[in-house]
């Protein structure tokens, strides 16, 4: 099986993005786009990047116009992207707007009912939240991890540890070296042990 190689370019801007080179990933991608204007994905990256670097009315306008490339299309991921530029800025109510449009794009996708319901936590609102990750949890896409990432948290914030240590441990199955499943998990298990048994 061959992959098709990526130009130097483009390989740049992966690396400059995973390396949280923001200002560095801005550089390259607007000398990308001035030859592939219509890159949907570089101006997802531009967006991305802007948003780290507080510059958010640019942010926006390089998610929109990445949108109105495919106007037609479902955008939840742009939408998503949308939604996370305006909880980083702390409008939550037009994230909450941005990532129900996520949902409504491909309500298979999990990824936008755990970016609601991170947003639902963060307000206070534990129920919401619980409702939005266990409708997740049946989504045919998205990374289950953090599905169950999220439901840790939850239940450890509702104080029921038990559920909290099980959704950590599922997510260390197949991520053993993630952090906050660790911190989670190693928190939830001390708090266990502290409390009389049942």
């Amino acid at each position: 099986m061959s992959a098709k190689k990526l130009s130097p370019e483009i390989q740049a801007i992966i690396s400059s993005v995973d390396s949280g080179h923001y200002s560095t990933t801005v550089i390259l991608v607007k000398q990308f786009l001035e030859t592939t204007p219509d890159s949907q994905r570089a101006l997802l990256d531009l967006g991305h990047a802007l948003a780290q670097l507080a510059r958010f009315d640019e942010a926006e306008t390089a998610f929109t116009r990445a949108c109105e490339i495919t106007p037609d299309e479902p955008n939840d991921v742009i939408f998503g992207q949308l939604g996370n530029l305006f909880k980083l800025q702390g409008k939550l109510d037009l994230a909450a707007h941005w990532y129900q449009k996520q949902i409504d794009a491909d309500s298979n996708d999990a990824t936008g009912y755990v970016f609601l319901a991170n947003l639902e936590m963060r307000r206070g609102n534990h129920n919401v939240a619980e409702k939005l990750l266990l409708t997740a949890l049946h989504c045919e896409s998205g990374v289950r991890e953090e599905v169950h990432n999220s439901l840790g948290l939850l239940y450890r914030t509702k104080q029921n540890f038990r559920k909290s240590k099980q959704h950590f441990e599922q997510v260390l199955e197949s991520d053993p070296k993630n952090l906050i499943a660790k911190q989670g998990l190693e928190d939830v298990k001390s708090v266990l042990r502290l409390l009389p048994q049942d």
